[in-house]
């Protein structure tokens, strides 16, 4: 009983550090594919600088507030440096 239950707790484990990380990701990339694919490229040509536009300019698309606007590009600036 005791081998089934640790594997049972690895299989959580891996459930909630892996799979779901990554099911969730798929998810926000369907629901905004631009700004997936703006940040994929921008963090891998090494323009993190630009992270903070891209994601000022995807809420504002979206039509948020101006002040969500400014807390997007914020965030992002702050979360690239």
């Amino acid at each position: 009983m005791g081998l089934w239950n640790e594997i049972k707790k690895l299989g959580r484990k891996i459930d909630d550090k892996i799979l779901q990380p990554v099911k969730n990701s798929i998810k926000n990339i369907g629901k905004n594919p631009l700004n997936a694919i703006l940040t994929i490229a921008a963090v891998a040509t090494n323009n993190a600088w630009a992270l903070p536009y891209i994601n000022a300019g995807t809420a504002l698309a979206a039509g948020a507030d101006p002040k969500d606007v400014l807390k997007a590009a914020a965030a992002s600036w702050v979360a690239s440096y």
